[in-house]
């Protein structure tokens, strides 16, 4: 319960941070890219059904298909070196200084199907330009209802392709380092998978939800016409990662649920709005139209949906009496995003004449986004910590299992696993600790323990892990396996060579000694087989050697 407060307190900390940074950096214009905002000196001709009207950058009213935006933008006498930047929606664009056109000459739309999308426009300026008007002539050819406000920037020419960057560093940032760990969730779900051995889909969904969004967040902004020069791919890029999103979000919402009722809506909702998208494409294609000229009924119907997924969620909660941390993380998200759209679309109908809708430039949706970003990471850095502990938990137990406990080399279950899959022409050398009985009677049981100790050590040390593998079989008994027999002389001399050493340290009252019977994988007989004839050899081998002494 205190973790669970604990996140909630650090999302509502981030929260308001973002949302006054934001708000400061909206106020005051720190940290933008230097430009000049032609903006108060531009006016604007509307030529609509034939029927003309001037406009201030201010009042400008949403274009329709048909009509053409004539915007007059006067540049300082003073410019020099510097490139006028600005943005279109959906229009063929010419631009002309006086009589003469410098770009846009003999422009149609030759495909009818071709997205024209948000393009960005970056025009060098000669020094002859300088105190002279240019006039741009904006075409509107897509989609009804679309705004054609734009900031008009002089920048240095040399870094006018900067221009989506202005107002948006910040976001830029966040959502670049939102991309990579999205690529991370992935990477960590592959992972999870491979370690647990089950499926990680409800990561995997969620690191591809991620990137996409953060995708989606970066093509909205224009900031990948930084890197791509093809606009229709980057306006493209901006449809269909919203498009592909809401589906992710209700699968992967469906992943959390798994069951029940509200999985079958989570189901449902996804499938309904990938029909529903490719079905326009359909009808766009039969009427000659654009995916983007149904924009604003693909927006109603992914918040309608949204709408009815969050009473539905409410209305199950309020009956189960739970309450899911991400579904709460979700509403709040959900909250801010219809809230930056409605700002937005307020915006659009009363351009500047609502003070609070300048809001709209806060970026909620950004702010909506980073805080599932961080809920989500932090949730799923939780669970994979959890998997990850959960496996080493697991590999100590069985480590412990297969483990002896007094000498610290692998026990009778370990070696038995071994040696079922010991294959022909390995060795097998039983082993038997001499006198144990006399040390434990005459010295004590800890003298006894010491005893067997050092034997462990020896014979683990004297087998090389790569070659085979040796273990304590039960008492006085040890055991060493070599996959080729070929290994086992060099470890038994090394073996004898150690207990010489230690006899000549004489840290024991007693002289360390073994006995040890061989035996060699043949055709028809098994491991334990083998193991038995070791273990009888050894016996003999323990007869001759005290019949010596």
């Amino acid at each position: 319960m205190k973790t669970k407060r604990k996140y909630k307190l650090i999302l509502f900390s981030v929260m308001l941070i973002l949302i006054i940074q934001n708000l400061i950096v909206h106020v005051t214009k720190f940290g933008q890219i230097p430009s000049v905002n032609l903006n108060p000196k531009v006016t604007c001709q509307v030529i609509h059904n034939h029927h003309q009207k001037n406009y201030t950058m201010t009042d400008i009213p949403l274009g329709k298909r048909g009509d053409t935006f004539i915007y007059r933008v006067p540049i300082p006498k003073n410019a020099q070196r510097v490139a006028l930047c600005f943005t279109q929606k959906h229009s063929l664009v010419k631009i002309a200084i006086g009589k003469h056109l410098i770009q846009g000459k003999n422009l149609t739309l030759k495909d009818p199907h071709h997205i024209i999308g948000n393009q960005l426009f970056t025009i060098p300026l000669l020094p002859s330009d300088a105190g002279k008007t240019i006039t741009i002539y904006a075409h509107h050819v897509e989609k009804d209802r679309s705004s054609h406000f734009t900031y008009f920037r002089l920048m240095n020419v040399t870094r006018a392709r900067l221009y989506p960057l202005i107002g948006n560093s910040l976001v830029t940032l966040i959502f670049v380092f939102t991309l990579m760990g999205s690529i991370s969730i992935m990477g960590t779900s592959v992972v999870g998978a491979i370690i647990s051995k089950r499926e990680m889909i409800s990561t995997f969904l969620l690191g591809l939800l991620v990137f996409i969004a953060s995708l989606w967040q970066l093509a909205e902004k224009r900031i990948l016409y930084i890197f791509f020069q093809n606009y229709a791919f980057c306006a493209q890029i901006e449809y269909y990662t919203f498009y592909i999103g809401v589906v992710l979000l209700f699968l992967y919402l469906s992943t959390l649920h798994q069951k029940g009722k509200m999985y079958i809506i989570d189901i449902i909702t996804a499938v309904f709005f990938a029909l529903f998208i490719i079905g326009l494409h359909f009808l766009a294609i039969l009427t000659g139209h654009v995916i983007v000229d149904y924009e604003q009924l693909i927006y109603c119907v992914a918040a309608f949906l949204f709408l009815i997924l969050l009473i539905v969620a409410a209305s199950e909660r309020r009956k189960t009496k739970q309450k899911h941390f991400y579904s709460n993380v979700l509403i709040l998200s959900t909250v801010l995003i219809i809230t930056h759209v409605a700002l937005g679309m307020t915006d659009c109908v009363l351009p500047g004449r609502i003070h609070y809708a300048n809001m709209a430039g806060i970026n909620l949706s950004s702010i909506a986004l980073i805080i599932f970003f961080i809920a989500v990471t932090i949730g799923n850095t939780e669970k994979f910590l959890d998997l990850v502990m959960a496996q080493v938990e697991k590999k100590q137990l069985e480590h412990f299992a297969y483990i002896d406990s007094l000498t610290g080399i692998p026990n009778r279950q370990f070696c038995e696993k071994l040696m079922k899959k010991l294959t022909q022409g390995y060795a097998i050398v039983f082993l038997d600790v001499d006198y144990l009985k006399k040390a434990n009677d005459r010295y004590g049981h800890e003298m006894g323990d010491r005893l067997l100790k050092m034997m462990a050590h020896i014979i683990s040390e004297s087998v090389d892990r790569t070659y085979g593998f040796c273990g304590r079989w039960g008492g006085d008994e040890f055991i060493m396996a070599f996959y080729h027999e070929k290994d086992m002389s060099d470890a038994l001399a090394k073996m004898i060579e150690m207990i010489d050493t230690y006899n000549q340290k004489q840290l024991f009252p007693f002289t360390l000694s073994l006995s040890y019977g061989i035996a060699k994988g043949k055709e028809g007989i098994t491991p334990e087989q083998a193991r038995a004839q070791a273990d009888a050899n050894m016996y003999i081998f323990k007869q001759q050697h005290h019949r010596a002494r």
